[in-house]
């Protein structure tokens, strides 16, 4: 199994990623940013994240370039490098500041590369987003907002650092997780809103976006860092994986189907007929869809999906 440094765990989908990594065998060292996890505010994932960072090694006030995190990657002798967090505040504002994200993104990326591959390291990990532009005949779109073209030149910068020092490199391309945990998005909505007997608002019905279960998101990256890891040559691999590709109103329409097999709930949906303009392109989607890989598992997922937040209520 791989020795991994993972950058991001403190996310929703970082925590589910390095769980399905440890699951799986990989000795894993955690870097997080800060001194502590205090200033996680979801009371129930900050009790999880804590149990994690028991059954791993765990570097504080790491953040990327820091002397704690290059420290970390010259003493630890790592076969992988998981750089799964980004500069990501505000994500949505067309003031959002790529060239400081940029910045933080790949602070000191020349000397830790280096020194990563000095110390045995065979391959990088980095984890992107569908925001990046995308030159997919069915979905091709340009960057969305600022936020998307920091994602796309940070995947540039690590590209061109992996080659230069010989290193595998896989890119990870998340689209929407949910699931336990969460802590934002369209599903976290929708059943805020219906179990506390509300309707649900959907603004934007025809947008077509692509939510992933987060276990199967996790799974997903955990055969990307294996194909990285096993590579028996020099390498660059890309993980693109869809699952519910489909409307907003669709997916809400799916959820509450979900919702409503298990519980005696409403599920309101209130579907405005004049809607807001959106600046974000009509789809945004991956292109390597999973569904036929987890039909034996998805029901589970749903049980303790739900299952899991009604009894948080």
């Amino acid at each position: 199994m791989a020795k991994i440094l993972f950058v991001g765990a403190r996310s929703f989908s970082g925590y589910w990623f390095v769980k399905e990594l440890v699951a799986n065998g990989h000795d894993v060292t955690l870097c997080l940013r800060g001194s502590t996890l205090d200033s996680l505010e979801d009371q129930d994932f900050f009790i999880q994240l804590h149990e994690l960072t028991n059954s791993c090694e765990t570097v504080y006030n790491a953040e990327i370039g820091s002397s704690t995190f290059i420290q970390a990657i010259e003493e630890g002798h790592f076969d992988i490098l998981c750089i799964h967090a980004a500069f990501s505040t505000n994500y949505r504002s067309l003031e959002f500041d790529f060239i400081d994200a940029l910045k933080n993104n790949t602070s000191g990326i020349s000397l830790f590369i280096e020194s990563f591959k000095n110390k045995g390291g065979t391959g990088v990990v980095l984890t992107n987003s569908y925001f990046q532009p995308s030159e997919s005949s069915a979905t091709a779109h340009p960057a969305v907002y600022p936020y998307g073209l920091s994602k796309e030149l940070t995947f540039q910068t690590y590209k061109y650092y992996t080659q230069l020092h010989d290193l595998s490199f896989g890119a990870y391309y998340l689209a929407n997780p949910f699931g336990i945990y969460e802590t934002r998005g369209i599903s976290k909505y929708l059943l805020n809103q219906w179990f506390t007997n509300s309707p649900a608002k959907i603004n934007f019905p025809n947008i077509v976006r692509d939510n992933i279960p987060v276990t199967f998101a996790a799974r997903e990256y955990h055969k990307l860092v294996q194909s990285v890891f096993y590579c028996s040559h020099i390498c660059g691999i890309i993980s693109k994986p869809s699952f519910y590709a489909e409307s907003l109103n669709e997916f809400a329409k799916r959820l509450k189907q979900e919702v409503q097999r298990r519980i005696s709930l409403e599920c309101e949906l209130d579907i405005p007929l004049n809607h807001p303009a959106i600046q974000e392109p009509l789809i945004l989607q991956n292109d390597e869809d999973v569904k036929t890989e987890y039909v034996n598992d998805v029901d589970s997922f749903w049980e303790d999906y739900i299952g899991t937040y009604s009894q948080e209520r």
